[in-house]
């Protein structure tokens, strides 16, 4: 399921792809920036709070065919839910990211 609402209350819609099992969050604001990664059951963020893939670019937001696409003037990137497994792909390298909060860091 791909939704969209004001989760933070700054005014501004994030976009939300939701499973059974997982839920992933983005920010247009930033870039298209993958703001949470939970396992629902569990209450689990995966992600370090600075989230991963922000950018200073502005992009357009498109949802649809289980997909959201995140467009900036040099860049494609498209974010794909498929029961548990979040795929990512972008025209261009990803940037580096930290998958996991440093206070899951052993």
């Amino acid at each position: 399921m791909i939704w969209s609402a004001d989760l933070d209350g700054d005014g501004s819609p994030e976009w939300v792809l939701e499973s059974q099992k997982v839920r992933a969050v983005f920010s247009a604001q930033d870039g298209g920036r993958w703001i949470d990664f939970t396992a629902t059951d569990a209450a689990v963020d995966f992600l370090s709070d600075q989230g991963a893939f922000a950018s200073t670019e502005a992009v357009e937001v498109s949802a649809g065919n289980d997909a959201l696409v995140f467009t900036s003037a040099r860049w494609k990137r498209t974010a794909r839910l498929s029961g548990d497994t979040l795929t990512i792909e972008q025209s261009t390298s990803l940037p580096p990211m930290a998958w996991f909060p440093a206070s899951a860091e052993a």
